[in-house]
């Protein structure tokens, strides 16, 4: 394996013997993960080596220490992209159907602490250009922890009340922006979501309130 880095050389060996000799695989992976605790390529093909063998608890072992000591890495955002997705698609797996990629990284999540997985959706939507991408996100955020409500909600409101202003959305009281606002937004943060139990709403600036009245009745701003 001759112009091998030594990284490159274990991490080679670990991937030769894989199939024939876990193991032994893993073996390697510890080796290397020992000799180079602050190379992401070395820390990130432990995580895929445990993703591929479908060990859920390991894999989260291992992603969350790759979100702890490398969170600006664009190929763990690429994984985290594909994990956002699926939690916002979940839906779709009620009764074990979908991509089996994405209900493992689903599962995964469920395994990582409080903290990460709020870190993971937080950032994921300020690292969103799209509105209703990260909207979708923060609507994650909030209806998983409750909590975050009055941290997030107000700003989503306007957030999406200035989008629909951007693009032109009042002329129509059926734009996305609104539809979401109204039935999936307000709700939540006023604290009268379907199963929503005795959660107090966020208090909402008055002239905010009015605006959102007046959207909600189908009025052009």
């Amino acid at each position: 394996m001759a112009g091998l880095t030594d990284q490159q050389y274990l991490v080679q060996r670990a991937r030769e013997v894989r199939d024939k000799d876990p193991y032994q695989s893993k073996a390697w992976m510890q080796t290397a993960n020992s000799l180079f605790p602050d190379t992401f390529s070395i820390q990130f093909e432990s995580y895929t080596t445990e993703r591929e063998a479908g060990n859920i608890k390991e894999s989260a072992r291992c992603f969350q220490k790759l979100l702890k000591k490398f969170p600006n890495e664009e190929t763990l955002w690429r994984e985290i992209h594909v994990m956002t997705s699926a939690l916002k698609t979940q839906n779709k797996f009620q009764g074990g159907s979908g991509n089996e990629r994405e209900e493992f990284l689903m599962k995964m999540y469920k395994e990582l602490s409080e903290s990460s997985q709020q870190r993971i959706l937080i950032q994921a939507a300020e690292r969103s250009e799209d509105t209703m991408k990260k909207c979708n996100l923060y609507l994650i955020l909030m209806k998983k922890f409750p909590a975050l409500i009055p941290t997030y909600g107000e700003n989503l409101i306007k957030s999406l009340m200035l989008a629909e202003k951007a693009q032109g959305g009042t002329e129509s009281p059926l734009n996305p922006y609104r539809r979401v606002l109204i039935a999936e937004v307000l709700p939540l943060v006023l604290g009268i979501e379907k199963g929503g139990g005795d959660r107090s709403g966020v208090l909402l600036p008055p002239a905010l309130l009015h605006s959102l009245l007046f959207s909600s009745l189908g009025g052009v701003q």
